[in-house]
């Protein structure tokens, strides 16, 4: 890739490209997911023409009526999202997290942590081992992707803080995740 910015705004978008033509643009996950993008191929095919590349919606990861439509090209694949299919809550988490960065907000990480214990299922990690399908991704499934032609996959640190979540999401994908990867991850909880 040439050097990019990822955006989430149309305005900012707009201005990017007018004052730097070359920059490679990226519509970010919190757009798709904010905007209600979720399985909607004519929102897509509305990014594949406005941006240089998107993030592919979480609940989209394994529509694969809907991924063959698309341009594996300029789709990104966010493969390890803590978050639960459906959350009703996803776009109030990236809400909350985009306001992490604006220091008059008052909103820390210990904010969206609190935020995200109370309202979803997903939270602290720890409760999603066994008990509910989050969207990381197996290995069969990342096949199937890759098989349809996309080579843009992610890993998502934003939710990460701490070594035992850094250390899950690589054993999840390095290891056999069905036993080395829990293992793992329940040798540092």
């Amino acid at each position: 890739h040439k050097n990019g910015v990822i955006v989430a705004s149309d305005i900012l978008a707009d201005y990017i490209r007018k004052k730097h033509p070359d920059l490679h643009l990226m519509a970010s996950i919190i757009k798709v997911t904010c905007e209600r993008g979720t399985g909607d191929l004519a929102y897509y095919r509305s990014l594949e023409s406005r941006f240089d590349s998107y993030v592919v919606d979480v609940d989209d990861n394994t529509n694969y009526r809907l991924l063959e439509h698309l341009d594996p090209a300029k789709a990104e694949i966010l493969v390890n999202s803590c978050c639960v299919y459906h959350c009703p809550h996803k776009a109030e988490h990236y809400d909350l997290l985009v306001q992490v960065h604006d220091e008059s907000s008052g909103v820390t990480m210990d904010t969206v942590l609190e935020y995200q214990k109370k309202t979803c299922k997903a939270y602290p990690i720890g409760r999603q081992l066994g008990k509910t399908r989050n969207h990381c991704l197996s290995l069969e499934e990342l096949q199937t992707l890759y098989q349809m032609g996309f080579r843009h996959f992610k890993l998502q640190g934003r939710y990460t803080t701490s070594l035992a979540g850094i250390l899950y999401d690589i054993c999840h994908y390095v290891f056999e995740n069905q036993r080395t990867g829990p293992q793992v991850f329940h040798s540092f909880i």
